[in-house]
Order: structure tokens, then C-alpha cells, then sequence
């Protein structure tokens, strides 16, 4: 074949960004999609969407802890403790049993000494899920107390898992 030569066109990729001491001197017109901005009073970044400024924040992945009982469940109050970090939310609960017991295992989640979920794994189930949602800040501490275990099949190996993101 013979040369051929072929014109491309470019489109720029790159939006302006602007530093702005206030959010309210965010413009609302003249901006074009994808525009940034930087607002230094509430330290947050923006981003024009064509009808408005939007935050822009990395989604927050979720980030585990387990509290677990080893071996045939005994009912017994926690007195393992799990510290929060930092501000966090916790929004899911996950407990799992190794071997499943012959009625309802129940867990008590408390922070800081008061109960904030329970969870109750059926009999014959080997897994049960709670979505919640409570705050927690630095210093804020988790403990898990087993209430409820199966009579003659106790079940054995509890791990509870406290799904969270910072907030």
C-alpha cells in the first residue's frame, strides 16, 4: 500500500483550577465541566459538574477489625478491647461460626461499656449480617459479650467482624 498520512484532532483534558479563601467565592457561571477549584477556609477541593460545585473525596474504603472466641463458645462477657484510631464510622457487622450450634448464637456489641448492636446467628447458620451505623472517636473502645449459645451444639470458633471508614 501506498502512505497516507491522517489528521487527529486534540481535545485538551486539563480544566482550570482555582484557589479560592472562601467557599462562597466559588463562581456559579463561566466555569466549564471538570473546572477545579481549592476553597482554603474549608480546606476542601471542588469540582464543577455543570449545574454545581461538588466535593471531591476519595471513596472511603472499608477497613475490618475482628473480635473473636476460639474453640466451643462459652457465654461470657468481653473484656477484649478494640481502641478506634481516629473519627470512624462503623457500618457493618459480619459474625461467622466455625461450627454451627443447634440454636440461636447471640453477640452483644458494646463501645465503651453500652450496648450499640446485637447479632444473632441462626441455628443450623454458620453466618449473620447487622448494617449499622454509630460514630467513634479516637480513644472509643469495642468489646463483644456472647449471650447466647446453642444448648447440647454450642457452636465454636465465633469471629465478628466490625466493617468501618474514617470519617
Amino acid at each position: 500500500g501506498e502512505p497516507c498520512v491522517r489528521s487527529i484532532k486534540f481535545i485538551s483534558l486539563v480544566a482550570s483550577v482555582q484557589i479560592y479563601t472562601e467557599e462562597s467565592y466559588l463562581p456559579q457561571v463561566g466555569n466549564v465541566i471538570g473546572d477545579i477549584a481549592f476553597s482554603t477556609d474549608t480546606e476542601k477541593l471542588y469540582i464543577w459538574n455543570a449545574t454545581g460545585w461538588i466535593e471531591a473525596a476519595a471513596k472511603s474504603a472499608n477497613n475490618a477489625i475482628a473480635l473473636n472466641q476460639a474453640g466451643e463458645l462459652v457465654i461470657t462477657t468481653g473484656t477484649v478491647r478494640w481502641y478506634a484510631p481516629s473519627a470512624l464510622t462503623i457500618n457493618s457487622i459480619i459474625a461467622r461460626i466455625g461450627t454451627t450450634a443447634d440454636a440461636t448464637v447471640t453477640a452483644v456489641a458494646k463501645k465503651n461499656g453500652s450496648t450499640v448492636a446485637t447479632i444473632s446467628i441462626t441455628a443450623g447458620q454458620s453466618e449473620a449480617t447487622n448494617n449499622v451505623g454509630f460514630s467513634m472517636v479516637t480513644g472509643d473502645y469495642l468489646t463483644l459479650d456472647v449471650t447466647a449459645i446453642g444448648s447440647t451444639n454450642k457452636g465454636a470458633d465465633l469471629n465478628v467482624q466490625f466493617l468501618y471508614a474514617f470519617n
